[in-house]
């Protein structure tokens, strides 16, 4: 296997999903699908570091990713934002040349019409990330740079996208989670990971 510089740099970010999706598995905040073994459920408490808005001057909707997020989220290879037309469920799904992984986000009934695809009637349809960061329990700061935008797919079952994964048990995977990597603490020591990527401004959480 060679791996590129660019491999080189992602790979403390992706040690730390690693130890972030652990840790959340062993403290409740995450289980694993009994469906399939490539998606993981977030907790409500957990999701709500995912805030699904929309611009005030744009069609485009937008996840806010917590700022604590921001240094190592962009280092997984994130594909696409499947909705589940017929259970409204959402999943970020990952992988490199092909789907590995999906996160299934639970998002308020309040917020997640704004993903109907009866609102997107026109052309392709994308979410754009940005960066939020909680200032007090009333007010957000809202990221006004776009730091990545995926595009949105309508699915019938997630499950029909990783079934052929979970045929082979024994199959190398990318992102299988062992006990070995239960006490990994990944040290961001580098002023490269301090929390540089959006633009912000003071927007009250009713209004996102």
């Amino acid at each position: 296997m060679q791996l590129n510089s660019d491999d080189l740099l992602n790979i403390p970010g992706r040690l730390y999903f690693i130890n972030w999706l652990i840790q959340n598995i062993k403290s409740g905040l995450i289980t694993k699908s009994e469906e399939n073994r490539n998606t993981f459920i977030l907790s409500p408490q957990l999701s709500d570091s995912f805030v699904i808005g929309r611009y005030y001057n744009k069609k485009i909707p937008f996840i806010g990713l917590s700022d604590t997020y921001i240094p190592w989220f962009f280092d997984m290879p994130w594909m696409k934002l499947f909705i589940e037309d017929t259970t409204n469920r959402h999943f970020l799904v990952l992988g490199e040349n092909e789907m590995e992984l999906a996160l299934e986000i639970k998002i308020r009934k309040s917020r997640s019409s704004i993903l109907n695809i009866e609102n997107f009637p026109y052309g392709e349809k994308f979410i754009d990330i940005i960066g939020i960061k909680k200032e007090d329990d009333q007010n957000l700061l809202i990221g006004k740079e776009c730091l990545k935008r995926l595009p949105i797919e309508f699915i019938k079952c997630i499950n029909d996208y990783f079934i052929n994964n979970d045929k082979n048990d024994n199959e190398e995977h990318s992102y299988i989670i062992t006990e070995g990597m239960n006490d990994f603490n990944p040290l961001l020591a580098s002023n490269s990971w301090m929390f540089d990527g959006a633009v912000l401004h003071k927007e009250k959480n009713k209004n996102l």
